[in-house]
């Protein structure tokens, strides 16, 4: 065994069970970097020292001791595999973890009073997994704030949303803040991550799903969409399996198939629904038009609803109304350091099979945490 001081071994300790440097930080009240600096020192003393074969040096590599032909001690780094699994190969492993929880096809149907319309419940950028210190960019997060505050906003907007018979929610990508164990995005983009990547899937998975069964209780029927985001294409196929699985013996509940753009008609209403990292806004309209004639030719309401830039903004193309949201999501030290600021809300819009767009509520990130 190695020697180490007695806070080497606290980080140490801490960093066996799991803990990434921010826990561990929070949790012995210094910086990240004081972590790091401590992790590498205790790391140095294992390449000098006896130490058991198996050490870990770090999350891709282990290295053992071993004895040369001249009878000499060297270390030999061991590249660990990291195992490829395919978005649908978890399927399996979500269907047994939730498997011991009961979906809501059981509560009672509630009475729909307004049968011609439909609420949309669109949320944008929620970035479950970010990390932030409040001492670097003003305010903490993290995936149980994240959690805190979807649930308050969707709790709150669907009791002031009218009894209709059908509801659309909308994630609008960038659910996820991270799309690996490697705490990137998925273009491979570095970024703080709160805990592990399954904890945090784990996590989000959990809250689509007590959105969508808070849904259940006010509407007769929910469709949900989850858009592929740039920091999260993979992790958002994985929460549409997820959900899927979940929700297979609820007719009452439709789990749009994964792509990257979607389609909802609603009496003469046509929504279209992408994440907007791909192609520029004025574009869309065209777009609707060629994937979906048929549709476009029945309805005079056409909408997108697009995420992406954390900002609300509006542009009407003929007749089409392209409108992006904002985030309830706070800002992580990159983006807080290069300026960024937007305000954060969620909405619930309601739409007349007729009329389109009749009624919209709002829900600030003040009155979610109120």
């Amino acid at each position: 065994m190695i020697e180490l001081t007695d806070r080497q071994s606290e980080v140490w300790e801490l960093h066996k069970e799991g803990l990434n440097n921010c826990e561990i930080g929070r949790k012995l009240d210094i910086t990240e970097a004081t972590v790091r600096g401590i992790l590498k020192r205790a790391k140095s003393k294992a390449l000098v020292e006896n130490m058991a074969p198996g050490f870990e040096i770090d999350r891709k590599t282990e290295g053992r001791w071993y004895t040369d032909e001249n009878g000499e001690k060297r270390v030999e780094y061991l590249k660990s595999k990291r195992e490829n699994v395919s978005p649908t190969g978890f399927a399996d492993a979500f269907r047994a973890a939730i498997s011991d929880t009961k979906p809501y096809e059981d509560v009672a149907i509630p009475k729909a009073r307004f049968k011609d319309s439909m609420v949309i419940y669109p949320m944008g950028d929620p970035h479950v997994g970010m990390y932030a210190y409040h001492k670097e960019v003003g305010e903490d997060f993290d995936c149980d704030i994240a959690e805190r505050d979807l649930l308050a906003a969707t709790e709150y907007l669907v009791d002031i949303a009218p009894p209709t018979e059908e509801a659309l929610i909308i994630n609008l990508g960038d659910f996820f803040h991270g799309d690996s164990g490697r705490n990137t995005t998925t273009s491979g983009t570095p970024v703080d991550i709160d805990t592990r990547w399954s904890r945090v899937l784990q996590i989000g998975i959990k809250i689509m799903l007590m959105l969508t069964e808070k849904a259940l209780e006010k509407h007769k029927k929910v469709t949900v969409i989850v858009a592929p985001g740039n920091h999260d294409s993979e992790s958002s196929v994985i929460l549409t399996i997820a959900m899927q699985i979940y929700f297979e013996n609820n007719k009452r509940v439709t789990i749009q198939e994964p792509n990257m753009f979607h389609f909802y008609e609603f009496g003469s209403n046509l929504i279209g629904v992408c994440h907007g990292h791909t192609v520029k806004k004025e574009t869309l309209p065209g777009l609707m038009a060629e994937d979906m004639p048929e549709a476009w030719g029945r309805t005079k309401h056409r909408y997108w609803y697009t995420g992406h830039i954390h900002h609300r903004t509006l542009l009407e193309v003929g007749s089409t109304i392209i409108e992006s949201f904002r985030t309830l999501a706070g800002k992580d030290a990159w983006h807080h350091g290069q300026g960024y600021r937007a305000g954060r809300d969620m909405n619930a819009i309601v739409l007349h099979k007729k009329y389109g767009e009749t009624d919209r509520h709002r829900c600030d990130i003040l009155r979610a945490r109120a």
